[in-house]
């Protein structure tokens, strides 16, 4: 099927190592549907990008979720992305629910589904 939404910047998130290999495949995905893509590999480089569409934080396991999300808010103080995705190491409930508060838009858990995380970016929200 033919990428018909419109071209997404896309900013991922993760800690060197086992995070950032499970985001590459999400961001060749990302990219052979035209999307830009950044893959940062600590906060100060995230901090250093524009606002994004699209979010992606691979908040990792569930004791250190809390502090891997703190990321979304300091795009949260301007314009917020489009969307925030949380990827976690497993569905814990807290870690959801901290992922929840700090502004996802959805959480998947390990072994998430590639499309299904691509259309949660791709998602569009109309506000009332």
């Amino acid at each position: 099927m033919a990428n018909t939404s419109p071209t997404k910047n896309v900013l991922l998130i993760a800690e060197a190592g086992s995070q950032s290999a499970r985001l590459q495949p999400l961001a060749a995905a990302l990219r052979t549907l035209g999307h830009h893509v950044v893959l940062c590999l600590d906060t100060e480089a995230a901090l250093a990008q524009t606002t994004p569409d699209a979010l992606v934080v691979d908040a990792g396991a569930p004791a250190d979720a809390k502090t891997n999300l703190a990321i979304t808010t300091a795009f949260q103080g301007g314009v917020a992305p489009m969307r925030v995705i949380a990827l976690l190491d497993e569905a814990d409930f807290e870690a959801c629910r901290d992922a929840l508060r700090a502004g996802a838009n959805d959480v998947f858990a390990a072994a998430f589904d590639l499309d299904e995380v691509i259309a949660s970016i791709c998602a569009t929200e109309e506000f009332a």
